[in-house]
């Protein structure tokens, strides 16, 4: 168990490096969520009231929400196999003694940390600012923490499945690209 405590602490520590990369990941995500919310701002600047049974809050809510959670979903693990694949590197990682897929989750997860706290909690705090957000907390927080847990096992999964179709295909970027647009 300390070995893959090892393996986040490592990922935490490669993200904290390239600490111009994660501060232009902020304005990325920030700019993205401006954009989408001027648009349903829009959207909504015609019709008041609702629209297909949804309200303005309730629209601009689930996108904050949505940005939020896919700072934290989204798993690097596709160009982590395909790097490895291509360098040879994964010849090595396969006869050390460690879980692969144990590794590749570790890996993913201590970014998914890191990006929860340096892109998550900064959005929700400008959220907060700008466009007066405010968390639903109800009952159904439990029932929303474990689809947001479930929702990262089966990104990683699906990642990792397409990872190791690099051992076939010659470059994997395609079918990364397909996974984020999903």
């Amino acid at each position: 168990m300390q070995l893959y405590l090892r393996f986040i602490k490592n990922a935490v520590q490669r993200i904290f490096y390239y600490r111009a990369n994660a501060f232009t990941k902020i304005l990325g995500k920030v700019l993205y969520l401006y954009i989408q919310i001027s648009i349903w701002n829009a959207l909504f600047l015609g019709n008041t009231v609702s629209m297909a049974g949804h309200s303005r809050e309730m629209t601009v809510t689930y996108v904050i929400l949505s940005s939020v959670i896919a700072c934290g979903v989204e798993f690097s693990t596709i160009e982590l196999m395909n790097r490895k694949i291509r360098t040879g590197e994964i010849a090595i990682d396969l006869v050390r003694p460690y879980n692969m897929l144990l590794f590749s989750f570790c890996d993913g997860l201590g970014e998914n940390l890191v990006n929860i706290c340096l892109q998550g909690v900064p959005l929700l705090l400008m959220s907060r600012v700008l466009w007066h957000f405010e968390l639903p907390l109800d009952l159904r927080l439990p029932a929303f923490l474990i689809s947001i847990l479930l929702g990262m096992l089966v990104s990683f999964l699906v990642a990792y499945f397409i990872g190791i179709l690099a051992f076939w295909f010659l470059v994997t970027w395609p079918l990364n690209m397909f996974v984020r647009a999903i």
